[in-house]
């Protein structure tokens, strides 16, 4: 009798384990996706403000550590409220859209962009002095220049500010970079 008592005891324990093993898979699963959720911007694809303070403390002490330059660009799109004002918030969500993939398209895969609120962005270059941070600035005020925003049967240019600073020359800081 007890050898009957073991052959239903093992199965029903290998069933609990399997089914407590796939919940355990499943929460992994969810708290990895909320997780990398937390980290990106869901309009633009863009690290959020705390996923991009972030990765800047981590380049700017590899910089620092290593003696490679570091870059920082600013970017704030030119009259954004005018467009959410004239054309509605959906014409500015697609902007911010459309911006956003334009200026990732000029970055390269190492640089890191992020969204610091509203319409104003940023892109972390490492390895990038001020020359080549200013030449890829160029860069994507172009690609900004050449999109067309489809606003509700309305075709909108963008234009964006972009400011350069460096490690070393304007800080040795993130914040510090930030300011300038």
């Amino acid at each position: 009798l007890p050898i009957l008592g073991w052959i239903f005891l093992i199965p029903m324990l290998l069933s609990i384990t399997v089914v407590f093993g796939a919940i355990l898979l499943v929460n992994q699963t969810i708290a990895a996706r909320l997780q990398e959720a937390a980290r990106r911007d869901a309009l633009t694809d863009a690290l959020t403000r705390r996923a991009l303070d972030e990765a800047a403390e981590i380049e700017v002490a590899r910089s620092n550590r290593h003696r490679t330059p570091l870059s920082l660009l600013m970017l704030d799109i030119d009259h954004f409220k005018l467009v959410n004002d004239q054309y509605g918030h959906a014409a500015g969500d697609a902007a911010l859209r459309q911006f956003a993939a334009a200026a990732r398209r000029c970055l390269r895969r190492e640089d890191i962009f992020g969204r610091l609120g509203g319409e104003e962005f940023c892109a972390l270059l490492p390895n990038t002095a001020v020359a080549g941070a200013a030449q890829l600035a160029e860069r994507i005020r172009q690609s900004v220049a050449d999109l067309a925003v489809d606003a509700g049967g309305h075709r909108l240019s963008l234009k964006v500010s972009i400011g350069v600073a460096s490690l070393g020359s304007h800080g040795n800081t993130w914040h510090e970079l930030v300011h300038q």
